[in-house]
C-alpha cells in the first residue's frame, strides 16, 4: 500500500498543497503523516510491503504495521502488481481554523498520455472491462471526522515487463467546501506531476 499524502493550510488562499512542516526537535522522530506532497509505504515489522490498508483510515494502522517516509520523489514500486496506491488529504495538525462535521471534498486524478515508448498504456490501472482507467473523481465526501481524507484510488492491476520500468505520470487537485471553495491550482509547474515507476 503506498500513500500520497497532502497537507493544506485553510489560512492560505493561494490554491496550493502545504510544504511538510519543521520537524519536531530530536530526539522524536518526525511523523509520517505530517510530511506532505510525499510518498509513504505502509510496511510490517520487519520492513516488507503491506498490499492494503485495512483498516480504511491512515491514522488508525492495523497492528504491527507502521507508515515510512519515501519522499517528495518519483515512486518506484518493485513487483507492483495488487499493490493499492491511495491519497489523503488533511489539514496540517494544529492548524486554524479547523475542519467542520459539515466539511466536504472532492477529489480528482488524472494520468497523462503515455509518456514512454515501452509503456502501453497511461494508467497501471484497469476496471472490471479492461479498460484503462485514467481519470478518477470521488465525488463530494465529508470527513470521517476533523482530521481529513482518505481515499483508496485503486489496485495496480497491470503486471509489470522484467528489468524495465513503466512510467505513469498524474496530478491531483481537491475542491474543500467550507463556508467557500478552496481550489488548489492546475498548473503542473505548481502543483507538481506525480510519478510511478512500475
Amino acid at each position: 500500500m503506498y500513500l500520497l499524502n497532502l497537507l493544506f493550510d485553510l489560512r492560505r488562499n493561494d490554491g496550493l498543497f502545504s510544504d511538510s512542516p519543521p520537524p519536531p526537535p530530536p530526539p522524536a522522530p518526525p511523523n509520517p503523516l505530517d510530511q506532505s506532497r510525499s510518498w509513504l509505504a505502509l510496511v510490517d515489522a520487519a520492513g516488507n510491503s503491506v498490499k492494503e490498508l485495512t483498516s480504511g483510515d491512515p491514522t488508525n494502522l492495523p497492528a504491527g504495521t507502521s507508515w515510512q517516509i519515501i519522499g517528495e520523489v518519483p515512486l518506484f514500486i518493485p513487483n507492483a502488481k495488487d499493490e493499492a496506491i491511495g491519497v489523503r488529504v488533511a489539514p496540517i495538525a494544529g492548524s486554524s481554523p479547523t475542519l467542520g462535521i459539515n466539511s466536504t471534498i472532492q477529489l480528482a486524478l488524472a494520468f497523462g498520455a503515455v509518456n514512454s515508448k515501452v509503456t502501453k498504456q497511461a494508467s497501471p490501472f484497469i476496471d472490471g472491462d479492461k479498460a484503462v482507467t485514467t481519470v478518477i473523481n470521488s465525488g463530494r465526501q465529508t470527513p470521517p471526522a476533523a482530521i481529513g481524507w482518505y481515499f483508496r484510488i485503486h489496485e495496480i492491476n497491470i503486471r509489470g515487463k522484467k528489468n524495465v520500468a513503466d512510467r505513469y505520470e498524474f496530478t491531483v487537485g481537491a475542491i474543500t467546501g467550507r463556508s467557500s471553495c478552496r481550489r488548489p491550482s492546475t498548473d503542473p509547474d505548481q502543483i507538481g506531476l506525480r510519478s510511478l515507476l512500475l
